[in-house]
């Protein structure tokens, strides 16, 4: 907020160099009550961090991510009006991090990470549904790369989380959604007590929202 436009990227931790490909494609199949979906998506992204700008814009080492996933949903119309739903997703992220090795942020120039949701969503008619979620995520271990700090860190250098979402909704009328969701961590930054170093929990990090939504 408040850089100049467009932005250089120069000083930020992340940004882009160049160009950032992003794919999707996906296949529908369609039956008198049931809906499939199939495909896969992905990006690739080249980073220049904490670099400054020089006469030939930004330059310098740069680090690379490229992420491929793929995902799956059917829907299944019961008692007529009555929609049950199931979605899931894997995505794996290879980095080969550059620019981060000769900046000291980290020793270990390859990293992944591979992260898993899944929920299942029943519509009831038209005016409410409620949903339970499964998330995981796990990778690289690099205790410079993920170090200790309160809240944000991880005390063992592990990215790994997981937890749940339980989400219920209300449509009092069609174009106004009104939600609440419920988000619980049993694992996160690699930990399930103490994950950042300084006594915070992952049950701490627990989550309510709600939010209404009007859409037009």
């Amino acid at each position: 907020m408040g850089g100049p436009q467009p932005n250089p990227g120069a000083g930020f931790s992340y940004n882009i160099h160049g160009v950032a490909p992003y794919w999707r494609v996906a296949w529908q199949q369609l039956t008198a009550k049931t809906q499939y979906e199939i495909g896969t998506y992905g990006m690739h992204v080249r980073s220049t961090p904490n670099q400054i700008v020089g006469t030939n814009g930004i330059t310098g080492p740069e680090d690379e991510y490229t992420d491929f996933a793929f995902d799956t949903q059917i829907d299944r119309t019961l008692f007529r009006t009555d929609v049950l739903s199931f979605r899931g997703t894997y995505i794996h992220e290879n980095s080969d991090l550059l620019a981060s090795v000769a900046q000291s942020v980290t020793p270990l120039g390859s990293h992944h990470l591979n992260t898993i949701l899944a929920n299942a969503e029943y519509h009831f008619g038209n005016r409410y549904t409620g949903t339970f979620g499964w998330f995981d995520t796990g990778g690289t271990v690099d205790p410079a790369l993920y170090a200790p700090a309160a809240v944000s860190g991880s005390a063992n250098g592990d990215p790994r989380g997981a937890g749940y979402i339980a989400n219920f909704s209300y449509w009092p009328w069609q174009n106004l959604q009104l939600a609440a969701q419920y988000t619980g961590y049993t694992r996160f930054n690699g930990g399930t007590t103490n994950y950042d170093g300084s006594g915070r929990n992952a049950s701490a990090n627990n989550t309510i929202y709600l939010d209404a939504k009007i859409i037009f």
